[in-house]
């Protein structure tokens, strides 16, 4: 707050009379400069202001453990609809709640008329294609059917075409089973029970498969509440699942839970346990307190320090469903951001955005209904939705902008200014992004466009076959946006593709075009690295490029980078980029090896488990081994930008030292042996006028003293550096130097000599 008073000195225009709402700024905005502060605080002051109480809640887990069920169950679909029986429709109340379909004569849901549990498999929908008049109204409608004994056929008729598409995708997923690709949102307006105020929730479903970990991270924020979920019949493979989801959130979200401002929390975590009604799953007392005894050491483990609600439920029967359901609506009540001031102007930006969603999602409909509708697709240049958005007030584009960034941070769109290519268009629907866009990556029938994690960029006109090719080469740019994939850069083959193309070029083409065409065909003609089609790499097989033993003729020099926590989604962007630095390497999804022949071989591996980097170089000339792996560090810094403000990640530089023999002295370059050596030589040779005889057989005797042997190393380093051996005559020559001294200590320790 201090530092919003402050702002008032500094520009007269700005007369702040009370500080009343100014406490429940956005958090979003808190953490802003000082100019975005002010542009805030003046676009709250030229509109009215409004009260929102809007979250997320977000589902996360590995694949196949029941999160969408569990979604399913939470958030029962509902509505008034047309029964049919014996050729009479009558309208009653339905919830579909997990695999229920229960039927009420109103929406008190008092009295139940009948129930149908949708087993996997035994239920098939069909889309009727008939309307049916029903009391005056057009309806269009589905059945269901069961074909097993006992056998049934029910029709259902709604009013209303997209409250009907609601019901038919939901029981189509439930009916075949269907997993979550990509990232489903769906919005929700929630009234907890004894609450004055209705929620906005906004819903993400994180699709399971690791090939959408590295871009989930994009979307996990603060303002939520997360579900992190684990399948307890699997014992301690499902816990280790728990772990990773847990470790994630920790270096996304950090260790502080609480809004300084308001001691409230700015998020929460429930750890779901799901299939708590399989036979394997003991349900007494003792056998609860040992589960969570487990999921609590895991918490100590990644000293994760925030309060971490822990339950158990089923999908199956709904036991326990009822009581997650009130804990989430009263945990979410009680956030710090509940009741935050937004500028009436934003809002009226996110109505406008809602209702071209709306229009979008009419159109699909029909598109899927046979009609031959061109597709549309949910992305709208800034300049046409100032048009719109104009005829609702006075809105210049800066204040559309600020709208925007804010509304993307809440998830309600996509607008990505800082992107050039994408700085003049918004995305207002994000599900179009993770549900058509990335998830069509994903396909499991477009696997086969993918080898070993590289693709081919033309193949992309095939993925994503109903878009243009400037919008194909715009979605890419985006999708690098999010770490889902990178283009690789590759100068030698682009050279040749465009000699070979210049020869064939019509010299009459205009220049404009042919720069224009030229970037295009670059694009297709190139190739893109998926991340998580990358495959792991076993230590035995890295041996086969890179052996454990260092050549004797070669020099080796290594470092390890050490970090609090390291995610997928990094260890991804340090890899490629590092891969950018030469043309001749294998990647995997843990490692990368440049191989340059005897002057360069380098190895990059990266634990997850350990949260380490590993760098390995080898080579015959010490200059250019030093000089690659700063290139390497630098590289790789480069890539941790984007953290060390953000989430404040702990990064340490460590080495190995371990001399297995005199070789390897000549890769060390650690600034903390240095000054140790520095320190010795100063307290102990600064006496002695000349440089003292490192072979001495007394001293040598006593090699096993480390101070002893890093002023031998020392030396052999600082030898190496002060005659700068980067010929190979100079090599021949160093290592004759060492052999001579190697044969002076065999002499001295030899009883003969």
């Amino acid at each position: 707050m201090n530092r919003i008073h402050r702002l008032g000195q500094f520009d007269k225009k700005i007369q702040i009379s009370t500080t009343k709402g100014l406490k429940t700024l956005p958090i979003e905005i808190q953490s802003k400069s000082s100019q975005e502060i002010i542009d805030y605080i003046i676009d709250l002051l030229q509109s009215s202001e409004k009260q929102v109480y809007r979250s997320k809640l977000m589902v996360v887990g590995y694949e196949r453990i029941g999160k969408t069920t569990l979604l399913d169950c939470l958030l029962p679909l509902t509505g008034y609809f047309y029964y049919a029986k014996n050729h009479q429709q009558k309208k009653y109340w339905f919830k579909l709640q997990g695999k229920y379909i229960h039927r009420f004569k109103d929406d008190s849901e008092n009295e139940l008329i009948d129930e149908i549990v949708l087993e996997n498999k035994q239920w098939k929908l069909n889309i009727l294609s008939n309307m049916k008049k029903i009391e005056d109204k057009e309806c269009s409608g589905f059945e269901l059917i069961r074909d097993i004994k006992p056998k049934r056929r029910i029709e259902y008729y709604f009013e209303n075409e997209s409250e009907r598409h609601k019901w038919i995708d939901k029981l189509n997923r439930l009916i075949e089973n269907k997993s979550t690709h990509g990232i489903d949102i769906q919005n929700h307006k929630i009234k907890p029970k004894g609450k004055e105020i209705e929620l906005d929730i906004s819903v993400w479903d994180f699709a399971g498969q690791h090939e959408y970990y590295n871009n989930h991270h994009y979307f996990l924020s603060t303002r939520s509440l997360f579900l992190v979920c684990w399948k307890m019949d699997e014992g301690e493979k499902g816990l280790e699942g728990l772990k990773f989801w847990l470790k994630s959130l920790k270096f996304h979200l950090g260790n502080g839970s609480l809004d300084k401002n308001t001691n409230k929390p700015l998020f929460s975590i429930f750890i779901v346990g799901t299939h708590l009604d399989h036979y394997s799953i003991n349900q007494d007392e003792q056998s609860i307190k040992k589960r969570k005894e487990k999921i609590q050491e895991i918490l100590n483990e990644l000293d994760i320090k925030f309060p971490i609600e822990i339950t158990e439920v089923s999908s199956m029967n709904l036991e326990n469903i009822e009581d997650l359901q009130t804990n989430i609506w009263e945990t979410i009540s009680n956030h710090s951001y509940m009741g935050e001031r937004v500028p009436s102007s934003y809002l009226t930006i996110n109505d406008e955005i809602q209702q071209m969603k709306q229009d979008f999602g009419r159109k699909k409909y029909q598109d899927e209904n046979g009609n031959e509708n061109e597709k549309e697709i949910p992305i709208i240049e800034l300049t046409k939705f100032q048009e719109r958005i104009k005829l609702k007030g006075n809105f210049n584009m800066k204040l559309i902008k600020r709208g925007l960034n804010l509304l993307t941070m809440w998830g309600e769109c996509g607008f990505f200014g800082e992107l050039e290519k994408l700085s003049d268009t918004l995305v207002y629907e994000l599900k179009f992004l993770t549900k058509q866009v990335m998830a069509q990556l994903f396909r499991p029938e477009h696997k086969k466009y993918f080898k070993h994690g590289i693709l081919k960029n033309k193949n992309l006109k095939k993925i994503w076959k109903n878009y243009s090719i400037d919008l194909i080469q715009s979605l890419f740019e985006l999708m690098e946006k999010f770490d889902v994939c990178f283009k690789i850069d590759d100068k030698k083959e682009k050279n040749t593709t465009r000699r070979k193309r210049k020869t064939h070029r019509n010299k009459d083409y205009g220049n404009g075009n042919q720069d224009e065409d030229e970037k295009i065909e670059d694009f297709f003609e190139g190739k893109s690295i998926i991340p998580s089609y990358l495959k792991m790499k076993t230590k035995e097989g890295i041996e086969e490029y890179f052996p454990f033993e260092c050549p004797y003729w070669m020099i080796e020099k290594s470092r390890i980078l050490k970090f609090e926590v390291i995610p997928q989604e990094l260890i991804s962007r340090i890899l490629v980029n590092v891969q950018s630095m030469t043309q001749e390497y294998l990647i995997w999804r843990n490692g990368i090896y440049f191989d340059e022949g005897v002057q360069l071989k380098c190895l990059l591996i990266c634990s997850i488990e350990l949260n380490q980097l590993e760098i390995k170089i080898r080579g015959i000339n010490f200059q250019i081994i030093k000089n690659f792996i700063k290139k390497v560090i630098r590289v790789i810094n480069e890539s941790l930008k984007k953290y060390s403000k953000e989430y404040n990640s702990k990064l340490s530089k460590t080495m190995e030292f371990e001399i297995k023999d005199i070789k390897q002295a000549f890769a060390i370059d650690n600034s903390e042996l240095r000054k140790t050596f520095s320190i010795y030589r100063k307290n102990t040779l600064a006496k002695q006028k000349e440089t003292p005889d490192l072979f001495n057989k007394d001293d040598w005797k006593s090699f096993s003293n480390p101070a002893q042997r890093l002023q031998f190393y020392n030396y052999l380093d600082d030898l190496q550096n002060k005659f700068e051996w980067n010929s190979p005559f100079d090599q021949v020559l160093f290592y004759f130097i060492l052999f001579y001294f190697i044969f002076i200590l065999f002499c001295s320790l030899h009883p003969i000599c």
